[in-house]
Parts: C-alpha cells; structure tokens; sequence
C-alpha cells in the first residue's frame, strides 16, 4: 500500500485524517507529522523519515508551498527519490487518494493535484 504522509503546520494533518475516516473509513500507511511552535526542521525531517523506507514509493502532502513543511518534506527527496510531495492538501484531494491508491506515485501526483484545484469553487460563480 502506498504511504501517505500529511506534514502540515499545528493539527491540521491529524484533523484531516479524522475527518477522511468519516467519510472512506481508517485507513493504512497514512501517517500524520505536525509542525509544533518550537520544532525545528531538522526535528520535522527527522519524524517523517520514520516513516519513509529510501526504495519505496511515497505520496508527503503539505499545507504550504515555501513554508517549513514542504521545504522539510523537499530536503528528503535526494535519499528518498520515488517519493512525491503535492502542497496545498485539502479533503477532497486527499480524499481521492485514499479512495484509489493503484496507479504509479506520480500518476497519483498529478491526478490529486488537478483534484485539489477542481474541489475550490466560488459558489456564487456556480449559481
């Protein structure tokens, strides 16, 4: 099964997990690693490694591009280089994800990517 790991700033990450279980049920190999005020990235880096084998495939998922958990999350790309980060997580990308976890890791990249894009909608534009 494909690891998913969610690195994100304060509970966000184990929010999003709880909240996927509602709707798609617990899942396996998805891992929830949080930005505390005062954790530096080193000590950010060093929990997601925990849960990264260096030849295996890995799907990180982080809240901001440029901020500490995606800049955490690109230092592990040289030693882990089948590993794909998409920044910007929210529920319906990760949902789609859960949901089908089949194809390679990048096809999984790009599909959740456009995924995350597609579910932000001005409702007002809609009606």
């Amino acid at each position: 099964m494909l690891p998913v790991i969610i690195v994100t700033h304060g509970d966000l990450a184990s929010s999003l997990i709880k909240t996927s279980r509602i709707i798609v049920g617990k899942q396996e190999e998805v891992f929830a690693v949080e930005l505390k005020e005062g954790d530096s990235i080193e000590e950010l880096g060093k929990r997601m490694r925990e849960f990264l084998n260096v030849n295996e495939e890995a799907i990180i998922l982080t809240d901001l591009f440029g901020a500490s958990p995606t800049n955490a999350s690109a230092a592990l790309l040289r030693e882990h280089p089948n590993v794909e980060i998409v920044t910007g997580v929210n529920l319906p990308m990760l949902l789609d994800l859960l949901m089908d976890r089949s194809a390679s890791c990048r096809d999984i990249a790009k599909r959740i990517k456009e995924r995350g894009k597609e579910s932000i909608v001005n409702i007002r534009e809609k009606l």
